[in-house]
């Protein structure tokens, strides 16, 4: 219980720490106007580590869904080669998420910009 209450103390304090720090950083690089609030940049902190969350979750489901399949599909693999299926499978659908889609899409609307001109 201890290990539990002192991991939660770390985690809050970083947290912090990194909030103060991301707030200066917002305040001293983009504040020119005052807009930015130390809320505004919870906010945004908020929906990074949502962003993120999200983006475990869906890791998660590609490497379990990898791992389900080769069990059903492949009953005398071993586990050991499902795990690191399944460990693969999931990078590659997050790398796929965080650079392939986002050059793709770029790729898209240039192709399309060229098209209109």
């Amino acid at each position: 219980m201890t290990m539990l209450l002192d991991l939660i103390v770390l985690c809050v304090a970083l947290f912090l720490i990194g909030w103060f720090l991301i707030h200066r950083f917002r305040v001293r690089h983009f504040g020119a106007d005052g807009n930015i609030t130390a809320f505004s940049t919870l906010k945004a902190l908020m929906i990074f580590f949502l962003l993120m969350f999200a983006l475990g979750v869906v890791a998660f489901a590609s490497g379990a869904l990898v791992w389900f399949g080769l069990g059903f599909f492949m009953p005398g693999i071993s586990d050991e080669l499902r795990m690191s299926y399944a460990a693969m499978a999931a990078t590659i659908f997050c790398l796929y998420l965080l650079v392939g889609r986002p050059l793709w899409l770029v790729s898209k609307a240039k192709e399309q910009e060229d098209r209109q001109v």
